[in-house]
Protein backbone atom coordinates (compact mmCIF):
# COMPACT_ATOMS: atom_id res chain seq x y z
CA UNK A 1 0.00 0.00 0.00
CA UNK A 2 1.01 3.65 -1.07
CA UNK A 3 1.15 6.66 1.28
CA UNK A 4 1.48 10.13 0.65
CA UNK A 5 3.47 11.97 3.28
CA UNK A 6 6.02 13.93 2.09
CA UNK A 7 9.14 14.52 4.46
CA UNK A 8 8.33 18.38 4.72
CA UNK A 9 5.65 17.10 6.86
CA UNK A 10 7.57 14.79 9.09
CA UNK A 11 10.31 17.88 9.23
CA UNK A 12 7.63 20.15 10.47
CA UNK A 13 5.75 17.96 12.68
CA UNK A 14 8.20 16.40 14.55
CA UNK A 15 10.78 19.89 14.72
CA UNK A 16 13.32 18.27 13.03
CA UNK A 17 15.82 19.89 10.72
CA UNK A 18 18.12 18.11 8.00
CA UNK A 19 21.67 17.02 8.66
CA UNK A 20 24.51 18.99 7.08
CA UNK A 21 27.53 16.82 7.01
CA UNK A 22 30.72 18.74 8.82
CA UNK A 23 28.36 20.54 10.82
CA UNK A 24 29.72 21.41 14.11
CA UNK A 25 27.40 20.00 16.62
CA UNK A 26 28.54 20.67 20.46
CA UNK A 27 31.62 22.77 20.02
CA UNK A 28 33.13 19.74 19.63
CA UNK A 29 31.48 16.84 17.46
CA UNK A 30 30.97 17.05 13.58
CA UNK A 31 27.86 15.41 11.95
CA UNK A 32 28.78 12.46 10.04
CA UNK A 33 25.77 11.50 8.45
CA UNK A 34 24.67 12.77 5.03
CA UNK A 35 20.90 14.21 4.32
CA UNK A 36 20.54 12.00 0.91
CA UNK A 37 21.00 8.89 0.38
CA UNK A 38 20.09 7.15 -3.00
CA UNK A 39 20.69 3.76 -1.16
CA UNK A 40 18.68 2.00 -4.18
CA UNK A 41 21.08 3.07 -6.92
CA UNK A 42 23.93 2.52 -4.53
CA UNK A 43 22.61 -1.30 -4.15
CA UNK A 44 22.30 -0.68 -0.74
CA UNK A 45 18.55 -2.19 -1.76
CA UNK A 46 19.08 -4.02 -5.11
CA UNK A 47 15.53 -5.09 -5.47
CA UNK A 48 14.63 -1.84 -5.69
CA UNK A 49 16.58 0.77 -7.41
CA UNK A 50 13.85 3.87 -6.89
CA UNK A 51 14.42 3.57 -2.75
CA UNK A 52 16.00 6.80 -1.26
CA UNK A 53 17.07 8.04 2.23
CA UNK A 54 16.70 11.11 4.47
CA UNK A 55 18.78 11.62 7.91
CA UNK A 56 16.98 14.73 10.14
CA UNK A 57 18.80 15.83 13.60
CA UNK A 58 16.24 16.74 16.33
CA UNK A 59 17.92 20.08 17.30
CA UNK A 60 19.27 19.64 20.91
CA UNK A 61 21.46 22.15 23.86
CA UNK A 62 25.18 21.60 23.53
CA UNK A 63 25.71 20.07 26.84
CA UNK A 64 22.71 16.64 25.94
CA UNK A 65 23.81 13.38 27.05
CA UNK A 66 22.52 12.04 23.75
CA UNK A 67 21.24 12.90 19.93
CA UNK A 68 18.23 12.27 18.29
CA UNK A 69 17.97 11.34 14.91
CA UNK A 70 15.06 10.18 12.20
CA UNK A 71 15.92 8.35 8.96
CA UNK A 72 13.03 8.72 6.32
CA UNK A 73 12.99 5.80 3.88
CA UNK A 74 10.87 6.52 0.55
CA UNK A 75 10.35 4.74 -3.00
CA UNK A 76 10.90 7.87 -5.08
CA UNK A 77 10.44 9.46 -8.73
CA UNK A 78 13.61 10.14 -10.42
CA UNK A 79 13.39 12.65 -13.12
CA UNK A 80 15.84 11.03 -15.08
CA UNK A 81 16.33 7.18 -14.52
CA UNK A 82 19.91 7.18 -16.22
CA UNK A 83 21.17 10.66 -14.68
CA UNK A 84 22.84 11.36 -11.64
CA UNK A 85 21.16 10.16 -8.18
CA UNK A 86 21.36 12.98 -6.52
CA UNK A 87 18.70 15.62 -4.85
CA UNK A 88 18.48 17.34 -8.03
CA UNK A 89 17.65 14.38 -10.32
CA UNK A 90 14.84 13.81 -7.64
CA UNK A 91 11.66 14.39 -9.03
CA UNK A 92 9.72 13.36 -5.70
CA UNK A 93 9.80 11.45 -3.00
CA UNK A 94 6.28 11.06 -1.07
CA UNK A 95 5.69 7.38 -0.41
CA UNK A 96 7.18 6.66 3.40
CA UNK A 97 7.94 3.33 3.55
CA UNK A 98 9.65 3.46 6.83
CA UNK A 99 10.21 6.14 9.68
CA UNK A 100 12.61 5.34 12.51
CA UNK A 101 13.50 7.41 15.29
CA UNK A 102 16.49 7.04 17.91
CA UNK A 103 18.50 8.29 20.90
CA UNK A 104 21.99 7.89 20.68
CA UNK A 105 23.67 8.59 24.14
CA UNK A 106 27.37 9.80 24.01
CA UNK A 107 30.66 8.12 24.67
CA UNK A 108 32.67 8.65 27.92
CA UNK A 109 35.63 9.46 25.27
CA UNK A 110 32.93 12.06 23.23
CA UNK A 111 31.84 13.56 27.32
CA UNK A 112 35.26 14.06 28.07
CA UNK A 113 36.68 15.83 25.00
CA UNK A 114 33.64 17.96 25.32
CA UNK A 115 34.11 19.02 28.89
CA UNK A 116 37.89 19.36 27.91
CA UNK A 117 36.79 21.60 25.02
CA UNK A 118 34.82 23.51 27.34
CA UNK A 119 37.40 24.11 30.47
CA UNK A 120 39.65 25.45 27.30
CA UNK A 121 37.34 27.45 26.20
CA UNK A 122 36.88 29.01 29.21
CA UNK A 123 40.67 28.66 30.74
CA UNK A 124 40.62 32.04 27.71
CA UNK A 125 38.38 33.66 29.24
CA UNK A 126 40.02 34.07 32.44
CA UNK A 127 36.90 34.03 34.53
CA UNK A 128 37.40 35.49 38.01
CA UNK A 129 35.47 36.64 41.10
CA UNK A 130 32.54 39.29 40.66
CA UNK A 131 32.55 37.77 36.55
CA UNK A 132 29.13 36.00 35.34
CA UNK A 133 29.19 32.06 35.54
CA UNK A 134 28.85 31.01 32.10
CA UNK A 135 27.23 27.41 33.01
CA UNK A 136 25.58 25.64 35.44
CA UNK A 137 27.91 23.15 37.45
CA UNK A 138 30.29 22.19 40.03
CA UNK A 139 33.22 25.06 39.56
CA UNK A 140 36.43 24.39 41.97
CA UNK A 141 38.12 27.48 43.06
CA UNK A 142 41.95 27.04 43.53
CA UNK A 143 45.80 28.47 44.09
CA UNK A 144 48.99 28.10 43.01
CA UNK A 145 49.42 26.97 46.66
CA UNK A 146 47.04 24.37 47.34
CA UNK A 147 43.46 23.55 46.34
CA UNK A 148 40.83 26.05 48.03
CA UNK A 149 36.81 25.91 46.95
CA UNK A 150 34.44 23.54 45.57
CA UNK A 151 30.64 25.09 44.53
CA UNK A 152 27.94 24.64 42.79
CA UNK A 153 27.33 27.67 40.77
CA UNK A 154 24.75 28.58 38.31
CA UNK A 155 24.20 29.99 35.06
CA UNK A 156 24.39 33.85 35.36
CA UNK A 157 25.39 33.83 38.68
CA UNK A 158 28.13 35.72 39.58
CA UNK A 159 31.23 33.87 41.10
CA UNK A 160 31.68 34.49 45.01
CA UNK A 161 35.19 34.87 46.45
CA UNK A 162 37.02 31.46 47.03
CA UNK A 163 37.12 30.15 50.69
CA UNK A 164 40.59 29.64 51.44
CA UNK A 165 39.38 27.42 54.75
CA UNK A 166 37.44 28.74 58.26
CA UNK A 167 38.72 32.60 58.69
CA UNK A 168 40.23 32.66 55.62
CA UNK A 169 39.40 33.89 52.12
CA UNK A 170 41.28 35.06 49.19
CA UNK A 171 42.89 38.48 48.94
CA UNK A 172 40.29 41.21 47.58
CA UNK A 173 39.93 41.00 43.81
CA UNK A 174 40.66 37.10 43.84
CA UNK A 175 39.02 34.12 43.64
CA UNK A 176 37.09 31.99 41.35
CA UNK A 177 38.91 31.87 37.87
CA UNK A 178 39.16 29.45 35.21
CA UNK A 179 42.31 27.50 34.49
CA UNK A 180 43.51 28.31 30.55
CA UNK A 181 44.48 24.52 29.37
CA UNK A 182 47.19 26.41 27.69
CA UNK A 183 49.19 28.65 30.68
CA UNK A 184 48.09 30.34 33.79
CA UNK A 185 45.96 32.78 35.00
CA UNK A 186 46.84 36.82 35.73
CA UNK A 187 48.56 37.07 39.01
CA UNK A 188 46.57 39.76 41.48
CA UNK A 189 48.33 40.38 44.62
CA UNK A 190 51.24 37.31 44.44
CA UNK A 191 48.34 34.83 44.19
CA UNK A 192 47.39 33.00 40.89
CA UNK A 193 43.60 32.09 41.80
CA UNK A 194 41.64 29.36 39.21
CA UNK A 195 38.75 27.48 38.74
CA UNK A 196 38.31 24.46 36.81
CA UNK A 197 34.50 23.11 35.59
CA UNK A 198 34.67 20.32 37.64
CA UNK A 199 30.68 18.43 36.04
CA UNK A 200 28.05 20.10 34.51
CA UNK A 201 24.06 19.54 36.13
CA UNK A 202 21.29 18.63 34.33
Amino acid sequence: MDSDIPREFIEKNLAVQPVVRGELLDGVRTEKKVFFSPSGKLSQVPDDPDHVGFNFRLPMPDDSLFDVYASLDYLGEWKDDKGVPDLDNLRKAVNLRKLYIGRHYLSPKELDERNFAKRKQYGYMNLRTGMLCPETGWWEGWTVQNHVDKQVIRQSQLFPQASLGPNRTAPDGDGLSMLNGCGTALTRNGVTPDCILIATLH
